[in-house]
């Protein structure tokens, strides 16, 4: 009875489950693509460039909204279970709400694993690659872009005049440039020759000139220096894209980033940083098992008459969430409070508010604060049908 009755709430769980994270997904991802369509539409990439930038992005929107799904697949599941009075049938066959859970707890530990390794290898993977990537196609329009007999401003702080440019886009010939990029001189470049080369792994561009003269003007006007050079490498920084080319916390692997606490620890440098990155990679996952936990007590409060109940109070257990998620982070980097407390509260807060809503529940006795929610619940519909007959 027990192994035919877990067969069918994890088939419930399932459909509630994919349909949930498909949208979330779609929704978070929507919004991080958004940033991305000005360089999408200036730079004009092919069809295979966005499916990779849809691919690098993936991660850092799944690693939230697989704990989320978990919550919206149990709320519904056993929302409507509730609703068809199906939980009672069950409840009057001699099983209790917490012999219904496992195949709650089924879908929740395998939800984590999955978000565990997102969170470990594919977000800092993903993270990089993004990075990388849009240099990448920068680069290529900066390269493309250069043009014969005009002065090319697609570099921050200088402007490159090339006289011819070889069949092959890779070589150019008589070179003017005028390089304002540092504050305290000014330089003017003339040379014969030159190619930009560019370094992926570092997301740097160099323009490598020959056979030519540098002149220097301080910005006082009162300094000058000209000297002749054969080969002079100008490291070039493209407008409107990638400032830094060391690697952000979040794009670094797991022992990249113990080491880099520990070199700061070393240092006698601030490393709360990193080691909020640290513990926030395992911290999001767990959310997993604490809502998949939350999620039965919080489904079970629909009935008939109001059947998304549970569905919105699950929409403020999320809230709730993240909140305390981004105040952890935030106080965490303040240094009020430990990283470790701080990306760790949530989940200790939600893990004691489920147990306790668990058994409250299984024990059929009411939870004050839910009570409380559903009569504030339950006036602002009747406001909002009244607001609405009235208009």
């Amino acid at each position: 009875m027990k192994k035919v009755m877990s067969r069918y709430i994890f088939v419930e769980l399932i459909a509630p489950f994919i349909l949930s994270l498909s949208i979330l997904t779609f929704i978070l991802f929507l919004g991080k693509m958004l940033k991305l369509v000005e360089i999408v539409v200036n730079q004009g990439v092919s069809i295979g460039d966005i499916l990779k930038l849809i691919g690098y992005i993936l991660p850092s929107s799944l690693i939230y909204t697989i704990p989320m799904a978990v919550l919206f697949s149990v709320l519904l599941a056993f929302g409507r279970l509730s609703v068809d009075r199906e939980i009672i049938a069950l409840k009057s066959s001699g099983i209790s709400l917490v012999q219904m859970t496992p195949p709650v707890f089924t879908l929740s530990i395998f939800a984590y694993l999955i978000t565990t390794f997102l969170s470990i290898y594919a977000l800092p993977w993903g993270n990089y690659s993004l990075k990388k990537h849009l240099f990448e196609i920068a680069q290529k329009k900066a390269s493309v872009g250069i043009k014969e007999r005009v002065f090319n401003d697609v570099f921050e702080g200088v402007v490159i005049y090339v006289n011819k440019i070889s069949s092959s886009g890779e070589g150019m010939e008589g070179i003017l440039v005028s390089d304002r990029s540092k504050m305290e001189e000014s330089s003017t470049i003339i040379a014969k020759r030159g190619q930009i080369f560019s370094n992926p792994e570092l997301l740097t561009i160099t323009l490598r000139l020959t056979d030519g003269i540098l002149c220097q003007e301080g910005k006082d006007f009162k300094s000058f220096q000209k000297m002749d050079f054969e080969i002079y490498d100008l490291k070039l920084q493209l407008k409107n894209t990638l400032k830094k080319s060391s690697k952000k916390f979040r794009e670094m692997w797991l022992e990249e980033l113990k080491h880099k606490i520990n070199d700061l620890k070393a240092a006698n440098l601030n490393y709360t940083s990193p080691l909020v990155t640290l513990y926030k990679k395992f911290s999001i996952p767990f959310a997993c098992l604490i809502f998949g936990l939350i999620g039965v007590p919080l489904g079970v409060q629909a009935n008939p008459s109001e059947k998304f109940r549970g569905f919105i109070l699950g929409l403020g257990a999320i809230l709730v969430y993240y909140i305390l998620l981004i105040s952890g982070e935030a106080l965490s980097e303040s240094k009020i409070v430990s990283p470790l407390i701080g990306m760790w509260f949530p989940n200790s807060v939600f893990l004691l508010a489920g147990i306790y809503f668990l058994i409250m529940t299984n024990h059929e006795k009411q939870i004050k604060a839910l009570a409380w929610l559903n009569r504030k619940i339950t006036e602002a519909g009747y406001y909002f049908k009244s607001t609405i007959n009235r208009g």
